[in-house]
């Protein structure tokens, strides 16, 4: 499997943030306006969505950067390797855990209070950075396999990237602009 550049990884990472960081400021109509065509969630649940899936990974990145992991001498499933190699989730595939899956209804202070500890969390993420490299620990994602730290920092990035494109649809089903354009 390919080595991938968590700094790039971490950086791509950030950058989605301070993307995602403008659409917080969006009326509340628009926030938890609806596009069953796009997604069955609101541009806030899937927001949601990213703060708890980013949280729940760095959670999984800080244990395999300690050398904690439940390493099996498994590797990424076909799925994952091509997940990882392409950068891209297909859409409507799979269904988020229902740990990690938004409420029905999502407040805007409970969505910028959500949203800035997990921004908060994912900048921990570079003080772990060299860390990553050196570990050879995996963690299984329960459909693209047995990740390492730098792999799941990926997935993280092109995870936060396939919810954001969604919401851009969501956007532009409403009639409005692009969101922020291209994020892959």
């Amino acid at each position: 499997m390919f080595a991938f550049n968590a700094g790039k990884s971490y950086q791509a990472l950030l950058g989605l943030y301070r993307d995602a960081d403008a659409m917080l400021q969006w009326p509340d109509a628009q926030l938890s306006e609806a596009a069953p065509d796009c997604s069955a969630w609101s541009p806030a649940q899937h927001l949601i969505h990213i703060a708890k899936t980013n949280e729940t990974i760095v959670e999984i990145i800080t244990k395999l950067a300690a050398g904690d992991s439940e390493n099996s001498g498994g590797r990424a499933t076909f799925l994952g390797s091509m997940l990882l190699l392409y950068g891209r989730i297909p859409r409507r595939r799979a269904r988020a855990d229902i740990r990690l899956r938004p409420p029905e209804r999502v407040d805007r202070d409970f969505l910028a209070d959500e949203w800035q500890q997990s921004y908060q969390t994912v900048q921990s993420l570079e003080a772990l950075l060299q860390d990553l490299a050196q570990s050879p620990g995996r963690h299984k994602h329960y459909i693209f396999g047995q990740l390492d730290g730098r792999q799941w920092l990926r997935f993280a990035r092109i995870h936060t990237a396939h919810h954001l494109l969604i919401i851009d649809d969501i956007h532009k089903s409403a009639g409005r602009n692009s969101a922020a354009g291209s994020r892959q």
